[in-house]
């Protein structure tokens, strides 16, 4: 959806998707999609505070991107929470 409406940039927490993206949706023009890491978002709002977006926003984008995950995985999700809010200390 993202290239039919030529958004250029994909939010996602997959480390590694860049080189699936580059290798079945983008082809070289200036409409090609850039993957940004979620975590590396919240770490550019800590590091930008006079970009204007608070903490409790840049929570919620962080708790919003873990909404879709299945509880197997939960013990993850506590940890990526613990280490973007403990390592960033948004405040």
């Amino acid at each position: 959806m993202a290239k039919t409406l030529n958004i250029p940039y994909f939010a996602s927490d997959e480390a590694n998707i860049q080189p699936i993206i580059d290798k079945h949706l983008n082809v070289g023009t200036e409409y090609d999609i850039e993957v940004v890491r979620v975590e590396h978002i919240v770490k550019w709002i800590k590091e930008n505070k006079d970009c204007g977006i608070g903490r409790k926003t840049a929570k919620a984008l962080l708790c919003l991107n873990l909404v879709n995950r299945d509880e197997k995985s939960k013990d993850s999700i506590l940890m990526m929470v613990k280490r973007c809010f403990i390592t960033i200390n948004l405040s």
